[in-house]
């Protein structure tokens, strides 16, 4: 082969390399767009989403056990989404509707339920760690006071009783010996998990 057509050769496979590279960095950053106007999306859904709930709910009242028969959550039905009431931590400024099923596409906009029912005293709610939603949960600690108002506008009071991380996830253990699991899978590939008992 003769060194010209080395040379060419080799500019060749540079332009192609350098053509592959711009694509990739180009995918990259579309990626990234993508992803953050998503996660801004997302942020601005669950105070419109709440927005609402309120105009809809009740007047809220103290909500205590009544021994129902029928121990599962009511829905209220907004923007086609279904939700079983609203989460506060106040010492966080957080206040969250909560999704009536687990739905992992819904989590970055609001927590959703996992599984049980705050009447059974056995209610999981899950929620990821971002912006305007479960981004508080390294900083609760015990005795933080939280609050969950169903739909029918009966709101309980529950107060923090153990915060740990696991990396293993067990609802069922973590559900023991309290009324209330809030639980979020950080970048760490932890979970934190928050219990809450009724006062």
């Amino acid at each position: 082969m003769k060194k010209g057509e080395k040379k060419i050769r080799k500019s060749n496979l540079s332009t192609v390399l350098f053509v592959i590279g711009a694509l990739f960095l180009a995918a990259a950053l579309t990626f990234t767009v993508i992803r953050t106007v998503s996660e801004v999306t997302a942020r601005k859904k669950a105070p419109t989403i709440l927005s609402k709930m309120e105009s809809l709910m009740p007047q809220i009242k103290s909500g205590g056990f009544d021994n129902r028969a029928d121990t599962s959550h009511a829905m209220l039905e907004v923007d086609g989404e279904s939700f079983i009431g609203i989460l506060e931590l106040p010492a966080y400024g957080t206040k969250l509707p909560v999704g009536s099923k687990w739905a992992v596409s819904e989590l970055k906009a609001y927590p959703c339920r996992y599984d049980g029912s705050l009447y059974e005293g056995n209610l999981s709610v899950g929620g990821k760690v971002t912006a305007g939603q479960f981004n508080f949960m390294d900083k609760v600690t015990k005795y933080d006071a939280v609050f969950f108002t169903d739909v029918t506008g009966k709101r309980y009071s529950l107060e923090v009783t153990d915060v740990r991380v696991t990396e293993k996830m067990d609802v069922e253990e973590w559900q023991k010996d309290c009324d209330l699991v809030l639980f979020s899978y950080t970048e760490r590939e932890e979970y934190t998990v928050v219990k809450a008992c009724f006062g």
